[in-house]
């Protein structure tokens, strides 16, 4: 994250939502929850609202981190 932002603040997030995630662990699969927001806090309140959407630069910015953390985390 902090190659791609470098004053960004690494704070732990609890997601209060399932995911497919669960199907996947039971085959044995090892998953990991990370969700590389650079939104306000207030912009949290439209998940999976009527008014859901995020900006296009969180998009690509989040894009871009996830894309450097499973590159990181596949080639060690």
């Amino acid at each position: 994250m902090q190659a791609n932002v470098p004053d960004a603040v690494l704070l732990p997030f609890l997601h209060t939502v399932g995911t497919d995630s669960r199907f996947q662990v039971k085959l044995g699969t090892r998953m990991y929850g990370f969700t590389p927001a650079l939104s306000p806090i207030e912009e949290y309140d439209r998940i999976h609202g009527h008014d859901e959407r995020i900006a296009m630069s969180d998009l690509e910015s989040g894009t871009r981190v996830l894309y450097e953390v499973i590159k990181e985390f596949c080639t060690e």
